[in-house]
């Protein structure tokens, strides 16, 4: 017998579609991980900090440097002052750190509200934690969300909204009047925030990034989740961090000890040196996602789509309805088997509004430029 927590679990949709690019040799434009490697300085700074001799485990928040270095970045950045010996934990990656900040919040029947479309983990995480996930649906074509829905979904069960700025998979970024909506609504119900920013480097078209726990009334009730993955181009070193008042972090800490407990100690080190150099690595390489971005939004229109112009992350959304009248599902295997070309299907990110997710796509553009015209060249056949 099995716990009735992963009973029924499903395949996530990113192994179904890499599966099915793989048998027919498409062009992957489904997952988030890029098909170039990290940047040499960085792989430099990695190599020197294992023939440091500290390869033990690490302390349960991180590597004491590390943990300064975040702390730094956030009050250089953006005035929000975390102190590094209480209000910051290192974790494996920030699919680690989003189970950890649900489970540390989340009761059994407690009830989660997230936006959609979502990123897929946070449904796991729900689910692990046995509380009940709400969704309150982003409209297209904007991606934008109504206070009275949002609203209407709270309940005396509800003990958090989650929230993904810059959003995966449709890369909104959330304006400050709709974090502040947010503030309001949380503090009337006494609701704590959980926010996803592992983005916050890919903000595009002069935009600037608002962390969350920057808004008024949200400085002690918001759990913030980073990465250094998306913005170093290192998916694979899964260092992930999270930033929160005393007491969430207490929390988070007693989940995070039963996890994982420690993180990578040689990488923590090296990303104390690497992580304030971000802002000038950064900036370029958000310049050069860019330009992805806006190439791929113009060959996909020329494909026949409708794509959806992304603020932030790698990621956009598209309509395919001039293309296909069968779902997203059957669309996504059609273009693998007959166009090789990869493209995750927005149906599963989709809790109340899976029929308009039905008509979507998402592209993905942190991929080489000769990965991009591959795939051009492989759908110019519509």
């Amino acid at each position: 017998m099995t716990a009735e927590r992963v009973a029924n679990s499903e395949t996530t949709i990113f192994t179904v579609v890499n599966t099915l690019a793989a048998k027919y040799n498409a062009v992957g434009l489904s997952q988030g991980a890029p098909d170039f490697d990290t940047p040499a300085w960085v792989l430099d700074i990695v190599r020197e900090a294992f023939t440091l001799g500290r390869n033990q485990y690490a302390p349960l928040s991180g590597v004491p440097e590390f943990r300064q270095a975040i702390s730094d970045v956030y009050s250089r950045k953006y005035d929000l002052h975390f102190n590094p010996n209480t209000q910051i934990t290192v974790t494996s990656g920030a699919t680690e750190a989003i189970f950890d900040s649900v489970m540390a919040v989340c009761d059994p029947g407690d009830e989660l509200i997230v936006f959609e479309p979502f990123f897929d983990s946070y449904a796991g995480s729900a689910k692990m934690a046995g509380c009940r996930m709400k969704a309150v649906t982003l409209h297209l074509p904007d991606f934008t969300f109504d206070r009275k829905e949002l609203e209407n979904a709270i309940t005396p069960k509800t003990k958090a909204i989650l929230i993904n700025n810059p959003n995966n998979p449709s890369g909104k970024v959330y304006s400050r009047e709709e974090l502040t909506v947010i503030s309001e609504i949380a503090n009337k119900y006494d609701l704590t925030v959980i926010s996803d920013e592992v983005y916050e480097n890919l903000v595009f078209d002069g935009l600037k990034h608002i962390p969350t726990a920057s808004i008024p009334g949200l400085e002690n009730r918001t759990i913030t989740i980073n990465s250094t993955a998306k913005t170093f181009s290192a998916t694979g070193w899964k260092i992930g961090y999270i930033c929160a008042p005393e007491y969430l972090t207490a929390a988070v800490q007693a989940v995070h000890q039963w996890v994982t407990f420690a993180v990578n100690t040689p990488i923590q080190i090296a990303f104390s040196k690497i992580l304030p150099q971000a802002d000038r690595y950064s900036a370029d390489f958000c310049t050069e996602m860019e330009k992805r971005r806006n190439y791929l939004l113009e060959r996909s229109a020329n494909w026949g789509f409708d794509p959806i112009r992304p603020s932030g992350s790698y990621f956009f959304m598209a309509t395919f309805g001039k293309l296909s009248a069968s779902s997203d599902m059957d669309f996504m295997e059609q273009l693998i088997r007959e166009r090789h070309v990869a493209l995750i299907p927005a149906s599963p990110f989709y809790l109340n509004a899976k029929d308009e997710g039905q008509k979507l796509l998402r592209f993905n553009f942190v991929k080489s430029m000769a990965a991009l015209e591959q795939a051009d060249k492989n759908m110019t056949m519509f």
